[in-house]
């Protein structure tokens, strides 16, 4: 039951960032019925395959975290401290969230070009999007720490 809300869930996102992202981009930024369902209709099938191309990413992503998740838990089982190698589990789910967050980030910055420049390639996108997401991370990172 978690899986088909969870499959609602990004279908329903999908199809409402276009009506959103629409009204947001118009010239006077008013809320009407018509503009919001038509951003819907007119960017569904361009944002689903965003969709698609991020589920292939994350997907692609799991064997990584789950090789950094064995590590972690083989450091555990030798640890002569158990404080220590708990900790270091505790930090593996705010490590996935993170890295979660920041695909999403990533791929919310494609959304936004595609309504707003009008692109229709959307693999072309998300590889403008994450060239996009690393400068900004690494110049937010560069102003935090200087």
């Amino acid at each position: 039951m978690l899986l088909v809300m969870g499959l609602i869930y990004l279908l329903l996102n999908t199809l409402f960032a276009g009506g959103i992202l629409e009204v947001f981009a118009s010239d006077d930024g008013r809320f009407t019925m018509r503009r919001f369902w038509a951003g819907c209709g007119a960017y569904f099938w361009r944002f689903f395959r965003l969709l698609l191309i991020f589920v292939i990413v994350l997907w692609r992503g799991l064997p990584g975290l789950f090789s950094i998740s064995k590590l972690i838990d083989s450091s555990a089982k030798q640890a002569a401290a158990y404080g220590q190698s708990f900790i270091n589990a505790g930090r593996r789910w705010p490590c996935l969230l993170l890295l979660f967050a920041l695909v999403n980030m990533i791929f919310d910055y494609a959304k936004i070009s595609t309504v707003v420049m009008g692109r229709r390639k959307m693999f072309r996108e998300a590889i403008s999007a994450t060239r996009f997401g690393a400068a900004k991370l690494l110049s937010a990172l560069t102003h935090c720490t200087g």
